[in-house]
């Protein structure tokens, strides 16, 4: 079933593809529903220039719809999943058919083509499927539109279209009548009204090999020098001064040309419109952004309608106008010299700005900014003056405008200058004035006719001191004090505060530290132990005798008569000798204790070793050498046994101690045991056993030797040794 319509929405003429050489452009709808059941094909053409001479005469748009039955024929796909393709014999679409359940799916996944073809009688019709009921023929026939080639340029046709009636043109030209360059410019780059190169971008390779023939007018001047680049995709020429629109012509001078009407002379601005404006080149003025306006985009884009000004003092100053245009800029405003802070806007509607200006004077102008834009209003600020409250009781006072604030004369006071002063005030507080006759009431420790003078107080208990009114003190004489000069003064005043005095009697109450009558001298510690020293009672420091010290020279002290060792011996004040650690001996404490006596041979391997001997209380310094090998892993049993592990070796060595400062080694005290030394097991498991139990012997003996003769007597001088002990 065909149907056939005028597409009243579509009534508005493109061009694609190499359609433009029929200048006609197809437009393809979606396949839809029909109510009537079926599949709908809506192909839309539009005719530009040539109106067809169908239902409604003067449209330029037909509209052709084709429906299949489900049952009988194919469900064709939607064509937003196929292509189009403009050839010389008309319109091929191409796309997938639906995917539907057998029976209704014919087509399967093939593609179904659409073939529009032209006849000059008025006519239309649907040749149903022609290829395996999947490929469908639709002919139109359109007089206004299917021509016979009767303009066709002589020069550049090649043959006339019978299908199509329109002409077949050569390689360099297209259209109807092959009167067009084959070629497209896409944009130009245009000189200014001085003249100067033109820069064409576009495809021109099917007119490069013509180039040598190719003219370029622009308007009535000619354009010289042109250049075709090598890629085919740009022309240049040179054209003199010019202004405004112009048409660029190429012609090929045998009736073909290409025209371009996008051409104009660039007008340059006269100012920088950048960064908030753009250069419009046509006209040479800038056009600005929403958020600027002027010449050259750099003035703010708000209206200033009114200021509510503020106090000469300064405070908030209200600007009103329309800022919605700024209203995403950061604004500064100064008034005058001033720099206005806390900018913000006082409404939603950004009609209202506010800030805060400090003191001034005077008509000021109002400059608001944002980065490189401002906007300035002249004389538009104007500061206030204050009025003063009932202008200062004149002539009680004088008025300053500048702050509101009333100056009183020397009898006046007040914000006003209402009130009467009273004589030195009254001396506040120690007296109330009158302020509306400006009479005193002194309070009971004051008097005079300004409160001045202070009563003292007992009256200085007289004849005991004298009374100054003016500070309301009194002066007492040697033999009294007190505020009122009451008390009787005590010998050196106790010599405060070694004591306290009775003010009754005049007698000192001393402390524990000090004595005298004025508790003038100062208590030596435990009375410098007499007879062991004396007390210097203005100091209160014992000097002792020679064999005493400490601060009641209540310690026995007697110096070593030798130098005891910094780090290992102290003195023994209580018999002048040193003391030595457990490391060292000797007066001094200069010797060292420490001593190897023995220790466990091992196979060549190494391993953990014991060594036997004396080491008194070894420091984290603590190294052990075998040979030139350090021992590692040192672990401190006791003061006569140490254990460390050892590597690899062979033959006898020294082992060598080494605490800070303290060193011992034992010359051929350790043995590593090779193959010619190994005995039986039962043999070397006896030996091993008698070793140890004589070392272990020996070594408690000799502990316990250095341990009562240290501890009992209180010297090191022995030590039990087991050095002739050797493992062999």
């Amino acid at each position: 079933m065909l149907f056939l319509m005028c597409d009243f929405l579509r009534c508005v003429c493109t061009y694609g593809g190499t359609g433009e050489d029929y200048n006609i452009k197809f437009d393809i709808e979606e396949i839809s529903y029909h109510g009537i059941g079926g599949n709908l094909l809506t192909v839309a053409i539009s005719t530009c220039d040539y109106s067809m001479d169908y239902d409604i005469p003067g449209q330029k748009n037909l509209t052709v719809f084709v429906v299949y039955d489900i049952e009988g024929f194919v469900a064709l796909g939607y064509v937003n999943n196929g292509t189009l393709h403009y050839s010389k014999d008309g319109l091929m679409i191409t796309y997938l058919s639906l995917e539907l359940a057998e029976p209704v799916r014919k087509c399967k996944q093939y593609t179904t083509n659409v073939i529009y073809k032209c006849k000059k009688e008025k006519s239309y019709s649907v040749n149903y499927p022609l290829i395996e009921k999947c490929i469908f023929e639709v002919t139109i026939g359109l007089p206004s539109i299917c021509q016979s080639c009767p303009n066709c340029s002589t020069t550049h046709r090649t043959l006339c279209n019978e299908n199509s009636g329109w002409c077949t043109c050569d390689s360099y030209t297209k259209g109807l009548n092959c009167d067009q360059l084959n070629a497209n410019i896409a944009s130009v780059l245009t000189p200014t009204i001085s003249g100067g190169d033109v820069t064409m971008s576009g495809d021109f390779s099917n007119i490069y090999d013509v180039r040598s023939s190719i003219t370029i007018s622009i308007g009535t001047s000619i354009c010289n020098s042109i250049i075709f680049s090598s890629n085919k995709s740009q022309i240049k020429c040179t054209i003199g001064a010019g202004k405004g629109n112009q048409q660029i012509k190429l012609s090929d001078g045998n009736g073909a040309t290409l025209i371009y009407d996008e051409f104009y002379y660039r007008v340059p601005c006269s100012v920088d419109c950048s960064p908030f404006g753009k250069c419009n080149d046509r006209v040479g003025i800038c056009i600005c952004n929403d958020v600027a306006i002027g010449t050259d985009c750099k003035t703010l884009n708000l209206q200033l309608d009114s200021v509510i000004s503020t106090l000469v003092t300064g405070g908030q100053v209200y600007l009103n106008g329309d800022f919605s245009k700024v209203k995403d800029q950061s604004l500064t405003i100064k008034i005058g010299n001033q720099q206005c802070s806390n900018v913000k806007f006082n409404d939603n509607n950004f009609k209202v700005l506010e800030c805060t200006i400090g003191a001034g004077e005077g008509i000021k102008d109002i400059i608001i900014s944002s980065g490189l834009l401002s906007f300035s209003k002249a004389n538009s600020f104007e500061y206030q003056y204050y009025k003063c409250p009932l202008d200062c009781s004149t002539p009680n006072g004088t008025c300053d405008d500048k702050t509101g604030i009333c100056a009183c004369n020397n009898e006046h006071f007040g914000n006003a200058c209402e009130f009467i002063k009273c004589p030195l005030g009254c001396s506040t507080p120690n007296g109330t004035c009158d302020i509306n006759t400006g009479i005193c009431t002194c309070n009971n420790e004051h008097f005079g006719d300004g409160c001045e003078f202070i009563q003292c107080p007992l009256d200085c208990s007289t004849p005991n001191g004298i009374c100054d009114g003016n500070t309301g003190n009194c002066t007492c004489d040697s033999e009294h004090f007190g505020n009122g000069c009451e008390f009787i003064q005590c010998p050196l005043d106790c010599s405060t505060p070694n004591g306290t005095c009775d003010g009754n009697t005049g007698i000192c109450a001393c402390n524990n530290e000090h004595f005298g009558d004025g508790c003038e001298y100062i208590k030596c510690p435990l009375d410098c132990s007499t007879p062991n020293g004396t007390c210097d009672g203005n100091t209160g420091i014992c000097t002792c005798d020679n064999e005493h010290i400490g601060n009641g020279c209540e310690i026995r002290f007697i110096e070593c008569k030798d130098k005891c060792s910094t780090k290992h011996g102290i003195c023994d004040n209580d018999n002048g000798n040193c003391k030595c650690d457990t490391q060292t001996k000797g007066l001094t404490c200069e010797e060292s204790r420490l001593l190897i006596e023995s220790s466990d041979s091992i196979n060549s391997k190494g391993g953990t070793i014991n060594i036997i001997g004396y080491f008194g209380n070894p420091t984290s310094l603590l190294t052990i050498k075998i040979g030139e090998s350090q021992c590692k892993n040192i672990k401190v049993f006791n003061e006569t046994t140490l254990k460390c592990d050892i590597g690899e070796g062979k033959g006898i060595h020294n082992i060598t101690i080494i605490d800070d400062d303290l060193s011992f080694t034992a010359i051929n005290k350790f043995q590593y045991l090779d193959e010619k030394t190994k005995i039986s097991k039962i043999s070397r498991g006896s030996i091993a056993g008698i070793v140890v139990g004589c070392v272990v012997a020996v070594s408690l003996i000799g502990s316990i030797a250095f341990y009562y003769y240290h501890h009992k007597n209180k010297k090191v001088n022995l030590f039990i040794s087991s050095q002739n002990i050797k493992l062999k």
